[in-house]
């Protein structure tokens, strides 16, 4: 039997070989992510005089970026820990194949899901960076924050792109042109609803607890909502970027739980709940 099995199999080179496959692959996520934001330049945009959506005064944020991934990384991460835990925990009922996760089974797979969680944040962070240099949109507060120069354009030619900026914090600048689309929408929307079908399709061992599970769910999405709402009252964003946001952040959470309930070494037995073990990254 062993003489059919692949050397990669016999010599456990095979998870190795996955493992490092995907570190690598997460990585180049990560770089891309950073040489986008570090390395390609926003696109600028003029403006109209008479726009009154860019006259907003600026104001602190409600919900910092602190916060943001605090909140709401942190839910998704305490989730997956509790349910995998409860899943060890779980007793082994009669007439089921396999029992309840081994202790280093259980490491295995939180780590294993939180991974997943974490590639897709990467890819919403990614696909949001480039939405924003690419648009270079204007936010609410933008003329408060540029403070133009009166005297280096003229609202006679009517749309604006000659202008001085007396701002002379840069990154405060240029992060006025990065209004489209809103990135604390698509992390929070990310999180939060990969969070919310993380409840709704991993945990289906405990029949009697659909009302908490129901009451997370909702208080997900009141966090999620909150937190697109502040952005539109703190003069950050236009409604339309924090809807096209939580779009974003809804599609790739959507993409994230398909692909952690499809995986062979993390896909749940639906009839009896049991999660198997994960061998590798």
């Amino acid at each position: 039997m062993i003489a059919q099995r692949s050397v990669c199999s016999v010599f456990g080179l095979e998870a190795v070989v996955n493992s490092v496959i995907n570190v690598v692959t997460f990585a180049a996520g990560v770089a891309a992510l950073s040489a986008v934001h570090y390395l390609v330049p926003v696109h600028q945009r003029g403006f109209y005089c008479n726009d009154e959506s860019i006259q907003f005064p600026y104001k602190t944020d409600t919900v910092s970026s602190a916060s943001l991934f605090a909140s709401t990384l942190g839910t998704a991460v305490v989730v997956i820990t509790l349910s995998v835990m409860l899943q060890k925990c779980r007793p082994e009922r009669t007439g089921e194949k396999t029992g309840s996760l081994s202790e280093t089974g259980a490491i295995r797979t939180i780590l294993h899901q939180i991974f997943v969680l974490l590639f897709g944040l990467v890819m919403t962070l990614l696909m949001t960076e480039i939405f924003k240099v690419s648009a270079g949109r204007l936010r609410p507060c933008f003329l408060s924050v540029c403070n133009v120069d009166a005297d280096s354009y003229n609202c006679s030619v009517g749309y604006v792109t000659d202008y001085t900026c007396t701002q002379t914090n840069q990154a405060l600048l240029t992060d006025s042109r990065k209004s489209f689309l809103s990135g604390h929408a698509s992390v929070a929307f990310y999180n939060l609803v990969f969070t919310i079908l993380y409840l709704q399709h991993q945990i289906t061992e405990f029949p009697r607890c659909i009302l908490p599970k129901t009451l997370l769910q909702v208080l997900c999405l009141s966090l999620a909502s909150y937190i697109c709402v502040s952005r539109v009252t703190d003069n950050k964003h236009h409604p339309t970027d924090v809807i096209a946001g939580a779009g974003l952040g809804v599609l790739l959470a959507v993409v994230a739980d398909n692909v952690l309930t499809t995986m062979p070494a993390l896909r749940r037995n639906r009839g009896e709940g049991n999660l198997q073990e994960v061998k590798s990254f």
